[in-house]
């Protein structure tokens, strides 16, 4: 027999698969090779599977790779060229179009919108500075599990991170106490997703045992000025609490002990904090900027940004003065 269109539509699909016609009788009549039609009779659907491998993963990178570019891509939330910028420091091979491309698998290609108040995209810089969004990771060591807090400031990209064996409302209210202590400027609003507990769920409050429940997180938040917001994320930005743990496959321990975690988390925020010069903040690390910020808002400031330099503070003016 002759090779013929094989393009088919959903409802001549349909037809062949309720047809109790013989395979030639329907080739025939619908003008398609005959092995068009018993692959649509033995098939329960009427769409076109999808081409390529049947789970699609990196050439370039290795599962814990990929596992770290998504992870940090969900809870650091920075566009992609920072993204690049920050992950070279652990896996120097990347490229932006592998990075790319595992972000469209994942489906977190496109940063999502969480700044719920009302024109804040539209408010300068100094007027948003201090809105941090905090989230919480699990890390998986031979010693046992670990969360991992961090709180990142949504302009200046500041990062600052807290590191637990257990996690709990009390415990997210000294991660919180440890941030205020930490940054030099004052936070005015935190972002949190229902991962972390800061509030009792609804049907708790409503109960008839609801008025004991304790909102430590949110007292404190009042008690510091903070407007508290809950954020949602849909589709692949679901963290945690939305996807398997088993998403990508089987790891294994990633550290062997605390100390490996603690030594590798000081060197990653060291060099992405003061080495790191990011794209959107115009070529400035967070550091930089939060100093420069310093110098022309100064109001805004509870301490002096300059004692979170590393090392000696260099006085330029005197330096160029001498020679140096």
């Amino acid at each position: 027999m002759p090779d013929m269109a094989e393009a088919t539509t959903a409802a001549e699909r349909d037809a062949i698969q309720r047809s109790s016609r013989s395979v030639r009788a329907l080739a025939k009549t619908y003008g398609i090779n005959p092995k068009t039609v018993a692959k649509w009779k033995k098939r329960a659907f009427v769409h076109d599977l999808k081409r390529g491998p049947a789970e699609p993963r990196s050439t370039s990178l290795s599962v814990e790779e990929e596992a770290m570019a998504v992870t940090f891509r969900r809870h650091a939330m920075l566009p992609l060229d920072d993204c690049l910028y920050a992950l070279q420091i652990s896996i120097p091979h990347l490229t932006r179009s592998s990075l790319h491309r595992c972000f469209q698998r994942h489906g977190i290609s496109q940063l999502p919108r969480i700044d719920i108040d009302h024109g804040a995209e539209r408010r300068p810089p100094a007027a948003r500075i201090g809105m941090f969004l905090l989230s919480l990771t699990e890390i998986r060591t031979a010693e046992g599990k670990l969360y991992l807090y961090a709180a990142t400031d949504r302009v200046s990209k500041f990062t600052f991170t807290y590191l637990v064996r257990r996690t709990s409302k009390a415990t997210t209210v000294k991660f919180l106490d440890a941030l205020i202590a930490a940054i030099p400027y004052r936070v005015h609003t935190v972002f949190t997703s229902s991962r972390i507990q800061s509030v009792y769920p609804i049907r708790y409050l409503e109960a008839p045992t609801g008025h004991f429940a304790s909102q430590a997180f949110g007292d404190r938040c009042a008690h510091y000025r903070i407007v508290h917001r809950i954020y949602h994320l849909e589709g692949g930005w679901l963290t945690s609490e939305g996807r398997s743990p088993s998403e990508f496959g089987k790891l294994g321990f990633l550290y062997d002990s605390l100390e490996d975690v603690e030594t590798y988390i000081a060197h990653f925020l060291f060099t992405l904090n003061y080495k790191r010069k990011l794209k959107c903040l115009r070529g400035l690390t967070p550091h930089n900027y939060v100093t420069r910020m310093r110098e022309t808002h100064p109001h805004l400031f509870v301490s002096d940004a300059y004692h979170q330099t590393v090392g000696p503070i260099r006085n330029r003016k005197r330096e160029r003065m001498r020679g140096i």
